[in-house]
């Protein structure tokens, strides 16, 4: 069992991992641009995703000075204080008991620096808060691209899920983070500029569950990295078996007009 006072690991951390584990053929100096005929249009949707979260970050911390000018971040060491931070340390807007909140929906910044291919992804406030994510357009999507009041109500079941099936002191018991359930424990969620995260600490089963979102920057392919983490918060040891993923993706090449009209007969082609 892990401790509940371990370090959960930093997105820089998880980049750093990432990007040791791919392989580079060229270095980033050297390496060309790649030939696709979209290239100026991603340049251009990216360039202006780009201005709107930067004005809208604008927006938000003039609305945070006016009312605020010093916003309140609980650091290590003040436990016992009411816990009633805006933004945690690393500057990340903090939405306190987001599946319990009015229905809201964004996209991480399709940006994918100078060399690198842009992916886009939808998240809502609901699940495991990613609902879509893709390349292009919505056609390109591995799950099916849906508006938000859908995606409000598909994204618990048809997106990411976690099962866990656990034992402590010779007691065995199941789980499902961040499924809707009556009572649920607190779920929190940290909104950065190009990072999302949830996090669900369960005090039945002593385990607390992180999982984070980012895109990768300048690479010759398109990523979305998405990193759980588990943290046992009870003194007794906690044996885990995770099952964890995607309940459904679609194949490259099935249009979401062909999903929406004739899904169920795409779905015949998909498994021939």
């Amino acid at each position: 069992g892990t401790p509940a006072s371990a370090m959960r690991p930093s997105k820089e951390m998880a980049y750093e991992e990432f990007e040791h584990g791919s392989s580079r053929l060229l270095g980033d100096e050297a390496r060309p641009p790649p030939a696709r005929r979209a290239r100026t249009l991603f340049a251009l949707a990216a360039t202006g995703m780009l201005l709107a979260g930067v004005a809208a970050l604008a927006a938000v911390a003039g609305l945070v000075a006016t009312g605020s000018p010093t916003l309140p971040v609980l650091r290590e060491g003040d436990e016992g204080a009411a816990d009633t931070r805006t933004f945690d340390e690393s500057g990340r807007f903090i939405m306190r008991s987001f599946d319990m909140q009015r229905p809201m929906s964004s996209f991480l910044p399709g940006v994918g620096g100078l060399w690198g291919l842009p992916t886009w992804t939808f998240y809502v406030n609901r699940g495991q808060a990613v609902a879509t994510f893709g390349i292009e357009n919505k056609d390109g999507g591995l799950l099916m691209f849906q508006t938000a009041e859908k995606a409000y109500q598909a994204t618990p079941t048809v997106a990411f899920r976690t099962m866990l099936k656990a034992t402590r002191g010779g007691k065995e018991f199941t789980s499902q983070p961040f499924m809707p359930i009556p009572d649920s424990p607190r779920r929190d969620m940290f909104i950065g500029s190009n990072e999302v995260e949830i996090e669900e600490a369960d005090p039945v089963t002593g385990i607390q569950t992180n999982v984070l979102y980012f895109t990768v920057p300048n690479e010759d392919f398109s990523a979305l990295v998405r990193r759980v983490t588990f943290t046992n918060t009870q003194d007794t040891p906690v044996e885990l078996e995770v099952v964890d993923g995607l309940a459904k993706l679609e194949p490259f090449g099935v249009t979401i007009g062909q999903l929406q009209s004739m899904g169920r007969t795409m779905e015949g082609g998909m498994h021939v």
